[in-house]
């Protein structure tokens, strides 16, 4: 029996340098002799050389032969290839070094001069010696019982030599008594606390893990070990690794290899540069390679480095010059030679070759010129480089042997070509074909390039290959939809009893639905209603084996189903609706199908009150489908029928950004489909447009303003995405030149560009006549607050006019009409700056309305405690704190918070603080005043001990005249009039204060007139010392009219019970001050002679003038 013959097999080639030039320029053997004896004579400056060219023209296969070249000479040069990408993780100098002296050892390079394992070891790691001495531990009882047998033989010798033949010690009698004390006392004692020390270490063994469990032979053997520890001396050896060589210690090692190299020369090529992705590893790497070997000359070293330009430039700074890459780049080599992509004539060669070598003699010669033709047609000229030629052969090998030479090869090299466009739509691109392009030509059977495109994208065979690629056709073998002899035999009498025999028996997923749902509703007039309900519900369930096609819209039929069959049924096709029309736009992308067949379905169970829920998935769409689904659905959605959250249907948040970020009709399309953004912030609060406003707000800024329809789409847009919220503003200098270019105007963008720069006075003046103008009226001050939130907040606004002095009329009715009208903005201010400039808030912008802002103010009551904690009230400006007491202004939580943090000072002073304030124009002083004066302090302060010691101090430090007597006397008579003071103590302070007028040489009115009150209405001592009052404190009415008036007027009845209480000795001189009082008229005569007849004080009696005696 003969054998089976054996069908010959591709094979793959090998894509790594072959060492061989194979295109018939021979450019890499000349670029290979060239670099040859380069070397070889030594003529380099530097010994760098560089190789230019694309990745895959052959860079490495020019390295392969001028490795080759070396091979043959009799001297000896030693080639090591770095690879860059394959040590891309780890691309440092110690791993060049490691594997570069790994190689050379391998290789036995090295003459052995040096020991290359040690100086490995050194490269890795730091090696140090260290020495450790351990200590043995002597135990302490033993120590002790050491002790005490040494010094009890001491005693023994000395009590032998000395105290036995002495009597040191005459005193004792008994000789026993005195051996003992001299020879055994001591040591017993060390002994006994030796022990003591054993048994505390035995009981320490029962609280140690390590040795609680010893038996009592282990305990003992260890109670008796002398030492804890063993004379012990050891070397260690520690490896610490170390960091990168430095330059110095790179160089180092270099030299050592080199003066240790037995070879004539060492060729380092730094391969695949090119394949490297991180900027920072090849930046990195062509320095160290430009430091250590093109600064300075290594003899006998050459570096080799094949590079892509394009690639390597790349990595450098995308601003930085060309010029300056391209020299920085050719400082390092000493020569460049460009690798030059192969000649048409070349690569079709070098095509074949590779071909015939993968495929020998399987595929004709005219198969191969085919494909070479095709590979010719579909690639570009970049991409017919050695490495794409093997790469392509290669997959062109693994798709024969996949398909075991079933398929011709003329597809599987369009496949291999074409296979991006093919695999993108399988279905669609293959039966349309328009994945072919200039090609197109070559491939005339339709039917058979069909059958191996779907047989190799599906793996099957080509036989089965049409009936996957094409759609399942449903025959229609049930009815033949003849409803005009439907309509005639359904006359029949037996038509009932012969149709429920087909029906039951009928086979429903054969016929076409819309056939049977049109014959149920032909036949409804001749059978009973339940069983043509019956009839229904069998149809709608055996819709199961139904292609799913038939599912992906809503048609009429399954609109009589859903109406017209159970609950159970209904949902079933509902959702069975649902998931074929996603499935069919996850296919097709088609989203209008998906989003018009679920927003029908929805509305026609809603509309019929089918009580079902659709089983619903999200669907995400692209996001030109979304907006224009949006677009055209925006105004169908009413409640009831459908919404847009019944539909489920979604596009993410970054593709929408980029849609309209990247839109070919930029500004005009973003806001043509704004309404489509205000719609989904208005219905679906989870999609961010963030991007999309940054780059509207890049716009706005760099917008010029003479598009005035640019600008004012920009800030519709930009509106719409901030929403109630503040706009990065418009360049102060764009703003107005768009002013001066477009003039005023009643119109948008106008009145934004007004608010823009009204937000700009914070840090400019107006330059725009326009502008100055505006500011000047207030006719669109209602139209410029409705938007100015955009651009500056409230709290900014107030600054502009209180701290940066832009007093205008335009800004004052701007800030009154937000005031009373937020627009649905939030209002945003400082309020511990607000409650600091309350006066001037007042007086320059709510002068006549002033409780409208602070009605406003209110409402960030919450805030008023941890933003203005109080602290430094009393810095608050005297004419805010006189605000406060305005009667007007008492209701306001503002006011009461200012207040209430006056009164927690205040409560908080000490008698220091309060006496070092009476006599100072200071805001406590003022401050404390005001709320007395406006009855708002509460009478606890005042009456407190500490205001009290305060007061007295003061006081009696006036009376002794060491103070002024104060300006204000009303004032402290109020103090006493209203009850604000602790009257129990008032009694002994003007009791102290009496006694120290009294007893003064001199007293002045003002003294008396100021502590009048107190004295006459509190001393308690006032009385029972009338006639000391009498004298220093009466009798000074006599040289002060006004005092005079002034007691009398306020204390008469006080200076009554005085003056009798008194025991008479300054009558007379009280007579004559008041008889004198009356005479002059100071005051009325009737309170004279009411003081005279109400005291023992006598008119005095008028002496007769001498003359007039004479006279007489």
């Amino acid at each position: 029996m003969s054998e089976p013959s054996i069908k010959p097999k591709p094979t793959y080639i090998s894509s790594s340098p072959s060492g061989e030039d194979l295109f018939e320029g021979k450019s890499h053997e000349k670029i290979s002799n060239t670099i040859f004896e380069l070397i070889k004579d030594k003529s380099l400056p530097n010994n760098i050389i560089g190789l230019q060219g694309k990745w895959g023209s052959g860079k490495s296969n020019v390295v392969s032969i001028l490795n080759s070249k070396f091979d043959k000479l009799d001297s000896d040069y030693f080639f090591f290839t770095y690879d860059a990408w394959g040590h891309q993780e780890d691309l440092t100098r110690k791993t060049f070094l490691e594997e570069l002296i790994s190689q050379l050892k391998k290789k036995d390079k090295f003459k052995g001069s040096i020991d290359w394992n040690k100086e490995l070891n050194k490269l890795l790691s730091k090696t140090s010696l260290k020495t450790t001495e351990k200590f043995p531990k002597v135990k302490f009882y033993w120590i002790l019982i050491m002790a005490s047998i040494l010094l009890f033989s001491f005693l023994d010798i000395l009590n032998e030599d000395f105290f036995s033949t002495k009597d040191f010690i005459p005193s004792f009698q008994s000789p026993i008594l005195k051996l003992i004390l001299i020879k055994y006392f001591l040591p017993v004692i060390l002994f006994v606390w030796g022990l003591i020390e054993i048994k505390k270490e035995y009981k320490d063994f029962d609280k140690d893990e390590k040795t609680k469990n010893l038996n009592f032979k282990d305990r003992f053997k260890q109670l008796f070990y002398i030492f804890s520890g063993s004379d012990l001396t050891s070397e260690e050896l520690e490896h610490t690794l170390e960091d990168e060589p430095s330059v110095k210690s790179f160089k180092e090692y270099f030299e050592k290899i080199t003066k240790d190299l037995k070879s004539d020369g060492l060729v380092i090529v730094f391969d695949n540069m090119d394949r490297l992705s991180d900027s920072a590893k090849v930046l990195s790497l062509w320095s160290s390679i430009h430091t250590f070997f093109a600064e300075e000359k290594i003899d006998n070293v050459w570096v080799i480095i094949p590079y892509d330009k394009e690639h390597l430039s790349s990595h450098f700074d995308k601003n930085e010059d060309s010029y300056i890459i391209d020299n920085f780049i050719g400082k390092t080599f000493s020569t460049i030679f460009r690798i030059s992509p192969p000649v048409l004539s070349d690569w079709k060669k070098f095509f074949v070759l590779k071909f015939k070598e993968a495929f020998k003699e399987i595929i004709s010669s005219d198969d191969i010129d085919f494909i070479s033709s095709l590979y010719e047609i579909v690639t570009d000229t970049n991409n017919r480089r050695p490495r794409d030629i093997i790469t392509f052969v290669n997959n062109l090998v693994s798709l024969y042997l996949q398909h075991n030479n079933s398929i011709d090869i003329k597809y599987l090299a369009l496949f291999s070509l074409r296979k991006k466009e093919i695999l993108s739509n399988p279905l669609t691109t293959i039966s349309s074909k328009q994945f072919l392009k200039q090609e197109s030509y070559l491939f005339n059977n339709n039917a058979e390039l069909e059958e191996s495109l779907a047989a190799i994208v599906y793996n099957v065979n080509k036989e089965k290959s049409s009936e996957i690629l094409l759609k399942n056709n449903i025959e229609d073998i049930f009815f033949k939809a003849n409803f005009d002899v439907l309509k005639e035999v359904k006359k029949h009498s037996e038509f009932k009893t012969y149709f429920d025999n087909v029906i039951q028996k009928g086979d429903f997923p054969s016929s076409r639905p819309e056939n049977t749902a049109k014959i149920l509703d032909e036949i409804k007039d001749v059978v009973s209603s339940k069983s043509l309900s019956s009839y229904w519900e069998k149809f709608g369930k055996n819709l199961d084996r139904r292609p799913e096609e038939e599912f992906q819209l809503l048609t009429d039929w399954h609109k009589n189903i859903l109406a017209k069959t159970s609950k159970g049924t209904s949902k079933k096709l509902a959702d069975k609706i649902a998931y074929n029309s996603k499935q069919k736009f996850i296919k097709s992308k088609k989203g209008s199908d998906y989003y018009s067949t679920v927003y029908d379905l929805i509305e026609y169970i809603n509309e019929n009150s089918i009580k079902i829920n659709i089983d619903l998935d999200k669907v995400e769409f692209t996001s030109d489908q979304f907006v224009y689904f949006i677009d055209d659905m925006e105004n169908l959605f009413k409640e009831g029928k459908c919404t847009f959250k019944d539909l489920k249907i979604y596009s993410t948040s970054k593709e929408l950004n980029k849609y309209y970020i990247e839109h070919k009709d930029g500004i005009p399309m973003n806001h043509n489909w704004l309404h489509v953004i205000k719609f989904l912030k208005k219905n679906d609060k989870s999609y961010n447009f963030e991007e999309f406003r940054k780059h509207i707000e890049t716009k706005l800024q760099a917008v010029g303003y003479t598009s005035k329809e640019d600008v004012e789409y920009l800030i519709e847009i930009i509106k719409t995405l901030t929403g109630k919220k503040a706009l990065k503003l418009i360049p102060e200098a764009t703003a107005t030149n768009y002013l001066n270019h477009n003039g005023s105007s009643d119109e948008n963008p106008y009145f934004d560009v007004i608010a823009n720069q009204i937000a700009h006075l914070e840090t400019t003046v107006p330059r725009s006549s326009f502008f100055t103008t505006e500011l000047g009226k207030i006719d669109n001050a209602e139209r410029i607050a409705e938007i100015i939130h955009y651009y500056i907040d409230y709290g900014s606004l107030l600054k502009l006019v209180i701290d940066k002095g832009r007093n205008h009329l335009l800004l004052n009715e701007i800030i009154n009409i937000i005031t009373r009208n937020q627009f649905g903005f939030t209002q945003s201010l400082s309020i511990k700056w607000v409650f600091e400039n309350l006066d001037k808030i007042n007086t320059k912008i709510f002068p006549d309305n002033f409780n409208d802002f602070l009605n406003m103010f209110d409402n960030w009551n919450t805030k008023f405690e941890e933003s203005f904690k109080g602290e430094d009230v009393f810095d608050l400006r005297t004419a805010i704190i006189e605000l406060t007491f305005s009667e007007d202004n008492h209701s306001f939580n503002s006011i009461k918070h200012i207040h209430n943090k006056i009164i927690n000072k205040l409560n908080n002073t000490s008698k220091e603080v309060w006496l070092e304030n009476f006599d100072t124009d200071n805001n406590l002083n003022f401050t404390y005043k005001g709320l007395i004066e406006n009855e708002l302090l509460d009478k606890k302060i005042t009456k407190d001990a500490s205001f009290m010691n305060a007061y007295d101090e003061y006081f009696e430090s006036i009376a002794k005249t060491e103070k002024s007597i104060p300006d204000d006397v009303e004032f402290w008579d109020e103090l006493l009039k209203n009850n604000y003071l602790d009257g129990r103590k008032l009694n002994r302070i003007f009791n102290d204060i009496l006694d120290v007028i009294i007893n003064q040489t001199e007293v002045s009115s003002s003294h008396i007139k100021f502590f009048a009150l107190g004295l006459f209405e509190y001393s308690s001592n006032i009385l029972s010392k009338a006639d000391e009052v009498c004298r220093k404190i009466i009798l000074h009415f006599k040289d002060d009219d006004d005092l005079f008036v002034f007691i009398i007027q306020n204390h008469l009845e006080k200076l009554i019970e005085i003056l009798n209480s008194s025991k008479g000795l300054y009558n007379q001189d009280l007579s004559e001050m008041f008889d004198s009082a009356g005479e002059r008229e100071l005051i009325e005569p009737k309170i004279i002679s009411s003081i005279f007849e109400r005291t023992k004080l006598v008119v005095p009696t008028k002496k007769e003038n001498n003359d007039e005696v004479k006279e007489g």
